[in-house]
């Protein structure tokens, strides 16, 4: 029996902008929380496109139920910024730049930790796999249910700016504030990739795999990996494009940007051409989350709101 879709309705409204765009939008928010966190840049959704999870500047984890006004679940995570959240299986991941890499049951009980000694900028799961990207460079993995490790390499001199997986392929990249971008595959060494003219600030991987993507200063990025060619789009981002998704059964790249711009737009993955744009966020746009069936997007900011967008039944303004 096919689950009814929730039905999500206008919390509050829109708040004033610190951080503009030259065009602010034309699709609004179906559902804003604001104040969730006091800050905020870690997002996912559930396998069920129904709970969407959410980590704050101050160390607090949320978990939403589409349509509710309230969080469904509330906790402390971290002492400090949660960097990373992600869904797997029965779990509720989570990464902190305390440093620590923790497992929770959907209850919000914790059932797993490691210290990984050095401060996590960013996380990617799945079912069976935790790679978390450091403040020392280093990409670190490890095992569910219990996190126990499983190695770990150097790539990058300073942080990790993004990091990307392909499920399919095994594929990972990770870009840093040195300029390098690098390939992991399953086998071989990693493979250092065409540095692109600004830093690589988001990572996304086509849904064949055969092509990786970048977000820098106002411009897409895409790797052939086939051949490692690199080519540089323009787009109508104004700032630095901080998070980039393709949509689910779209061809179509779902970003935010932040410092001079908080636009949220669809681009052609092909030209950097915009496809759609959304209403702008209040402040600086941190991350952004597509929900597995492609219907809802969710994004936050500087100033820790959550914005909802339902894409099958957009508002117009």
């Amino acid at each position: 029996m096919t689950k009814p879709r929730p039905t999500l309705l206008l919390l509050t409204a829109l708040s004033v902008s610190a951080c503009g765009a030259l065009n602010p939008g034309r699709e609004l928010p179906a559902v804003e929380y604001q104040r969730a966190h006091s800050g905020a840049e870690a997002l996912h959704f559930d396998s069920a496109s129904s709970l969407l999870a959410s980590g704050g500047w101050g160390g607090d984890v949320a978990v939403w139920r589409l349509g509710e006004a309230k969080p469904l679940l509330r906790f402390e995570a971290h002492e400090s910024h949660v960097q990373g959240i992600a869904f797997a299986k029965r779990w509720l991941l989570t990464a902190g730049s305390d440093g620590l890499l923790k497992a929770w049951d959907r209850s919000g009980i914790q059932t797993a930790e490691h210290d990984t000694g050095t401060p996590i900028d960013k996380m990617i799961a799945n079912d069976d796999r935790v790679v978390t990207a450091h403040h020392d460079g280093a990409l670190r993995f490890w095992r569910l249910p219990h996190l126990e490790p499983e190695g770990e390499i150097l790539l990058h001199d300073g942080p990790v700016a993004a990091l990307s997986g392909h499920a399919l392929s095994g594929r990972i990249a990770s870009s840093g504030y040195d300029g390098r971008v690098f390939l992991l595959s399953k086998v071989g060494p990693p493979q250092e990739l065409d540095p692109p003219p600004t830093d690589a600030r988001s990572l996304a991987f086509a849904p064949d795999g055969e092509r990786l993507y970048g977000g820098g200063w106002f411009r897409l990025f895409r790797w052939d990996l086939a051949n490692g060619s690199l080519e540089v789009m323009n787009t109508d981002h104004w700032g630095v494009i901080s998070s980039i998704q393709f949509a689910p059964g779209e061809n179509a790249i779902a970003s935010i940007s932040r410092v001079n711009d908080s636009a949220i737009l669809f681009l052609n993955p092909e030209s950097g051409e915009t496809l759609r744009d959304l209403r702008r966020h209040p402040v600086c746009g941190t991350t952004l989350a597509l929900s597995p069936d492609g219907r809802y997007l969710a994004n936050t900011g500087d100033d820790g709101a959550i914005r909802i967008f339902d894409l099958e039944n957009p508002r117009l303004r």
